[in-house]
């Protein structure tokens, strides 16, 4: 039971998916008391997830979390009535990103029947927490793909989220503004909001670039820089050697020892050295790098991604037939965004 002084409410039954899953309700948040309870839906009643989404249990079927929140009356279960202010808080720490994945919560929304990606309010390595003034939905957490989910429908609105209404408002405002100067400089006019589109834009690649190289410059782990391409060309490198280093390395153990099969043994075991001398000498130690990369890396490699998906899409717009634009203007971002 939660009441105008605030509380907590956490599942710690360890045998239970739901392991963790914490609401909280700051003080003078709610006028009344309330019953509150953490349920896990199982994967039968739980929407599929978009392409993506990497939920909490996965790779096994992966169902979510709701919330009942009311009043047990003698006539049944009383829901509380939205809005309710809550916020609700995963555990991350068996949740480790790979490139491309950012750590994030979702909510299945009725209306548009789809689930909509919440980047958190705040995080660490072992909680990531979300606010929400309804209780009457389905959650989940886990990782979200940035190369995999569709932009449009999910990224996109979590950026909007993530910058705010008002600075949104502020970028759509400016551009109805020029459309409504006239028809008759049509092409002009969007081009104007074109380059005031991707001013934004190369703003908010360019200060998520720069927050990961200040993030990742404290990990000591050598040249990591997340948002560039060689970091992920040499990504692959690395698995393929760290394959290679596996292999050479159950070769040396399986050749028995004799002076026969010794040369053998030996040639094995110079070239499983040699993988492991050629994986020391990659630019970016991956171990040290995945292990201590701070959470809001992954959170600024996606706004990063989400930013330049935008860019392409200005650009093509920009070249088509639809169109007759002069170079873009915008050589500095017309509008910073926040932080």
């Amino acid at each position: 039971m939660i009441g105008p002084q605030g509380g907590v409410v956490e599942e710690t039954d360890p045998s239970s998916p739901l392991f963790g899953v914490r609401v909280e309700v700051p003080a003078g948040a709610w006028d009344e008391c309330w019953e509150v309870y953490i349920q896990y839906e199982s994967i039968f009643s739980t929407p599929d997830y978009p392409d993506g989404f990497v939920p909490f249990e996965r790779p096994d079927p992966s169902g979510a979390v709701q919330i009942e929140i009311g009043l047990s009356t003698l006539s049944g279960f009383y829901p509380a009535p939205d809005p309710l202010p809550i916020q609700l808080s995963f555990p991350m720490d068996k949740i480790q990103p790979e490139a491309i994945e950012v750590r994030a919560a979702y909510f299945y929304d009725e209306e548009q029947q789809d689930w909509r990606i919440v980047f958190p309010k705040a995080m660490s390595a072992e909680r990531l927490w979300v606010e929400s003034s309804t209780h009457a939905q389905l959650w989940s957490w886990g990782l979200i793909n940035i190369d995999e989910a569709d932009f449009d429908r999910h990224v996109a609105p979590a950026m909007e989220d993530y910058y705010g209404s008002e600075t949104w408002a502020e970028v759509q405002a400016a551009i109805d503004e020029i459309y409504r100067q006239g028809l008759e400089q049509q092409d002009l006019l969007i081009c104007a909001g074109l380059d005031f589109a991707e001013g934004f834009f190369i703003g908010a690649r360019d200060a998520a670039g720069e927050n990961v190289q200040e993030l990742q410059v404290s990990l000591d782990c050598g040249d990591c820089n997340a948002v560039s391409t060689e970091f992920y060309e040499e990504f692959v490198d690395y698995i393929k050697l760290n394959i290679q280093a596996m292999l050479a390395e159950m070769f040396v153990e399986v050749i028995p020892g004799g002076l026969v099969t010794f040369p053998l043994k030996l040639a094995a075991f110079a070239m499983w050295m040699s993988i492991e001398a050629a994986i020391d000498n990659l630019a970016c130690d991956y171990d040290c790098f995945f292990s201590r990369a701070h959470p809001l890396i992954y959170v600024n490699v996606a706004v990063y991604y989400g930013s330049e998906g935008i860019l392409e899409v200005i650009e093509r717009y920009r070249n088509s037939d639809y169109i007759s634009c002069p170079p873009a203007a915008a050589t500095e971002p017309l509008l910073m965004p926040p932080g």
